[in-house]
């Protein structure tokens, strides 16, 4: 590859991150309350790759940037020099693009995985600058285009980030049948739940050496962000209690929620969402299922528990249900058996320690699982064949952090779920 600056390695690039840091600066922002000297061995990064490694969301949060108690950081989308072929129309090899959004809320860590926030989906829904002005639940234009879907979790509801090599200018009007609900018992809230907007910001840098360029180039190289909007959690939940008989009184103060899935070629967002009820002891939880393009949602069905009165307990058990409810769509583990199953299986699932399970297809195996299931003693004391890797259940995501860097602790091997490379330390 050839270029004004002589050859560029094809795979080598540099992804720069928190370009409002001035590393010359010793000031204390007052309205974040951190100083700008930030440490990159110190500083948690969380990298979320698309399964294709074409591009990534890389979650920032210096530890000395939380003003309060909300985990406050800086989310940049980039791609890959792979992500960046075949769609610079200036065909400019020493420029990359990168977007960032910054004082966001970062909830996540709150959840099992990070996994399950970013997806591969078949459309895109575009609102123009005046659909965004409305209050209304006016559908916005769908385009039929590959993309990815990235999910930031921001306390109330989520961020919704639509991003692909594909730039606005290129896109035509799709097909999508829009009039055909895909819910079939489809609600209409009495406000509405979807809201487009606008909060990412471009920048240019330097290939090599992620140097800031200025002026940015006429088009976006290798990412672009086709569309935003937020799904309202919380507004979701009122709308369904304001809905139901008897059921306005049980506006919860203590709510929590996870996403599921996103199925239908990213059309819909599979929620569960989990509140300590205000009339009577205990909290209940409601699966619910989310057209992101029409802001309609439909009730799936009801659980509830009695013992859970504490906001901690209610956080895990949110994310005990979304597990489960997970496995039993993929039936795998003991589901792949009877996906009826009534007990608890959260407990097989776990991050492994090389980000992926090289031996996932017998997590589909029901014959795998028999033993375990119906074996002899009880169930605390059968010993499971194998555990299930987050990564089985949410296989859109690569999941990546500089954890072993911060810790001091070297990994021995790196490698890629779809890498023929393994990168070992000796």
């Amino acid at each position: 590859m050839g270029s004004s600056r002589g050859y560029i390695a094809p795979l080598l690039q540099t992804i720069p991150l928190l370009y409002e840091i001035d590393d010359d600066s010793d000031e204390v922002d007052t309205t974040l309350s951190f100083r700008r000297e930030i440490s990159p061995a110190c500083t948690p990064v969380k990298i979320l790759m698309s399964n294709d490694w074409r591009f990534g969301v890389a979650m920032v949060q210096p530890q000395n940037n939380w003003g309060d108690e909300d985990p406050i950081g800086t989310i940049i989308l980039f791609s890959t020099p792979k992500g960046c072929q075949g769609h610079n129309e200036d065909n400019d090899i020493s420029r990359v693009t990168t977007w960032q959004c910054t004082n966001v809320k970062m909830w996540a860590g709150s959840h099992f995985s990070y996994r399950n926030l970013l997806w591969q989906v078949d459309g895109v829904p575009i609102a123009t600058d005046q659909e965004r002005e409305r209050t209304t639940n006016d559908t916005p234009r769908i385009y039929k285009v590959p993309a990815t879907l990235f999910l930031n979790d921001e306390e109330d509801g989520f961020r919704l980030t639509w991003f692909s090599e594909y730039n606005l200018s290129s896109l035509k009007d799709g097909d999508f049948p829009i009039s055909s609900p895909v819910l079939t018992a489809a609600v209409l809230p009495s406000s509405p739940i979807v809201s487009f907007e606008a909060s990412w910001e471009r920048f240019d840098s330097d290939r090599l050496d992620g140097s800031r360029i200025l002026p940015i180039g006429k088009e976006p190289v290798g990412i672009c962000v086709l569309s935003e909007a937020y799904l309202h959690v919380e507004l979701v939940l009122r709308d369904v209690l304001s809905k139901r008989e008897k059921m306005e009184k049980e506006m919860p103060t203590e709510f929590f929620y996870n996403l599921v899935s996103v199925t239908n070629g990213g059309r819909v967002a599979e929620l569960i969402i989990v509140f300590i009820r205000t009339t009577r002891p205990g909290s209940l939880g409601l699966f619910v299922e989310v057209d992101l393009y029409t802001g309609q949602y439909q009730e799936e069905n009801w659980v509830k528990s009695i013992h859970i009165r504490h906001p901690s307990a209610l956080r895990l058990w949110g994310n005990t249900l979304a597990l489960n409810r997970r496995m039993k769509s993929l039936r795998v583990g003991p589901y792949a058996l009877d996906r009826d199953h009534m007990m608890d299986w959260s407990r097989l699932c776990s991050e492994m320690d090389r980000g992926f399970d090289p031996d996932e297809n017998d997590d589909f195996v029901p014959t795998f699982w028999d033993g375990y299931v119906d074996g002899q003693g009880t169930m605390a004391s059968r010993k499971p064949p194998k555990m299930i890797s987050y990564s089985t259940l949410y296989p859109d995501c690569d999941f990546i952090t500089n954890k072993s860097v911060a810790d001091f602790k070297p990994v021995v091997s790196l490698q890629g779920k779809y890498s023929s490379t393994d990168l070992v330390y000796s």
